[in-house]
């Protein structure tokens, strides 16, 4: 596992906080949209990583949810709670032979406003057009490649 070691050090070297992804792919957060990616290693199986990938969405402008003749403090507290959040977890194992054998993505946990969803259409372990690993791809590289295709993580 020293190459995942150094594989490690080196987003380190980039700035990468592995606890604050989304900063270091260059995701700035938006007054409609708040996300984060969070990386975080098994204490006990170092090979083995989770990966959380949250958004918390406004789906309306303060203007269309305005109700006449209610206090502005109640109109505001109402809009405060008009917001989606997906949340996706997913589990990342590390094969022995990495780079040269891909990583295995499980899902364990697709959320949408804190209800669990049984599943989650876009498979990460299909990245590749044609199943086609590099062994040159960086693991950061390949959850950007996989963030990138989340089409509600990337909208504003």
């Amino acid at each position: 596992m020293t190459i995942l070691n150094r594989l490690m050090n080196r987003m380190k070297e980039n700035g990468c906080d592995i606890s604050k992804m989304h900063e270091y792919f260059g995701y700035k957060n938006t007054q409609n949209n708040i996300r984060s990616i969070e990386l975080k290693r098994d204490q006990n199986v170092m090979s083995r990583f989770y990966l959380t990938i949250k958004s918390k969405k406004r789906d309306f402008q303060p203007v269309e949810t305005y109700i006449k003749n209610l206090p502005g403090d109640v109109n505001n507290l109402i809009y405060s709670y008009l917001h989606t959040v997906k949340k996706l977890k997913f589990t990342i194992q590390i094969p022995h032979h990495y780079p040269y054998d891909e990583p295995k993505w499980s899902l364990t946990r697709y959320t949408e406003n804190g209800v669990e969803k049984r599943n989650y259409d876009f498979e990460p372990n299909y990245l590749y057009c044609g199943g086609d690993y590099l062994p040159s791809m960086f693991f950061d590289k390949e959850i950007l490649i996989y963030v990138t295709k989340l089409d509600w993580f990337n909208e504003d």
